[in-house]
């Protein structure tokens, strides 16, 4: 399974844009931050890709107000490439916010749907606010639902929080307040703070 997951990885590397500097790539690394990334950098050439995600995460987090975005990229691409499903939904993001590549709502609906197809919930999500307001596909609430609901159903709290949102509006299916705050509890019982507030307004 690992095999198929790195070859699917490597054909849609070959879509990716180019990256672009950081605006603050020339800002000095602190020694402390250089120190904490050492040993994931360190074993993510040694072919630990888990821990190229976990670079790209630090970066991306980044330090007193300074996100090394073109770096996370960087990193969460050669995660995606080993076979790290989270790591390509992130890298996603990047692509449809153009953060530290030229933006591109293809490559960032494509990252999406490969995350999403191999089960990775946060992609499936990501897809779905693509599809529910029509960026780069087409505009398709139902589609949006379906996707935000196997989001959900694989423990995306994200997914759980628009799902309800879906149900509680009508978006793609009829509004049921019962299935809305269910949804909405998931949500906050994931640690979504925003599926807490829902719950409670909508009560």
């Amino acid at each position: 399974m690992r095999s198929i997951l790195l070859g699917l990885c490597l054909s849609v590397n070959l879509m990716f844009g180019a990256y672009l500097a950081d605006e603050n790539m020339n800002d000095y690394e602190s020694p402390n931050l250089r120190a904490k990334i050492a040993p994931y950098l360190q074993n993510c050439y040694n072919g630990l890709f888990d821990d190229c995600y976990l670079a790209a995460h630090e970066y991306m987090r980044g330090e007193d107000g300074v996100q090394w975005y073109a770096k996370a990229a960087y990193f969460y691409q050669m995660a995606c490439n080993g076979g790290v499903l989270k790591a390509c939904s992130n890298l996603g993001i990047l692509y449809q916010n153009g953060l530290g590549v030229k933006q591109s709502y293809v490559t960032a609906a494509r990252l999406y749907q490969f995350s999403c197809s191999n089960f990775e919930p946060d992609g499936c999500n990501n897809l779905g606010v693509m599809s529910q307001e029509g960026i780069y596909v087409s505009k398709d609430y139902y589609n949006a639902m379906r996707l935000y609901e196997r989001a959900c159903i694989g423990g995306s709290a994200a997914g759980c929080m628009n799902l309800g949102h879906c149900y509680a509006k009508g978006i793609g299916i009829s509004r049921d307040k019962t299935s809305a705050l269910a949804f909405y509890g998931q949500a906050c019982n994931l640690g979504f703070q925003e599926g807490c507030d829902a719950f409670r307004e909508l009560q």
